[in-house]
């Protein structure tokens, strides 16, 4: 969707990253899918809390080691390849079994 406006002034968003799940898309490991599980939040200087926060949000991007780093491509052959995962809750086991990990930040 286009912007519907200006952004706030003072507008801070935090995305915490609660667990990721990575998955190579190749036999080389070259081009790997990262699934993330986070939590986001925005606050303005007149409304420091957010009571809408977005919570338990799964998104996914691809990268690709190319030039000696890793870049994010939305090539076809790789977003063909592309599976999503179980849902991340970190009690369950099945999420273990999918491979996704727990992020901690100290």
């Amino acid at each position: 969707m286009p912007p519907s406006g200006d952004t706030p002034g003072g507008l801070s968003i935090i995305t915490q990253v609660k667990a990721a799940r990575i998955r190579a898309l190749d036999d080389e490991e070259d081009v790997v899918e990262v699934w993330m599980s986070f939590d986001r939040y925005a606050t303005t200087p007149d409304k420091p809390a957010d009571n809408e926060p977005l919570r338990d949000e799964t998104t996914y991007a691809i990268y690709k080691w190319q030039d000696g780093d890793w870049k994010l491509t939305e090539e076809p052959q790789y977003k063909n390849l592309v599976r999503g995962p179980v849902t991340y809750d970190i009690n369950s086991p099945y999420a273990w079994q999918d491979q996704w990990r727990r992020v901690v930040v100290e």
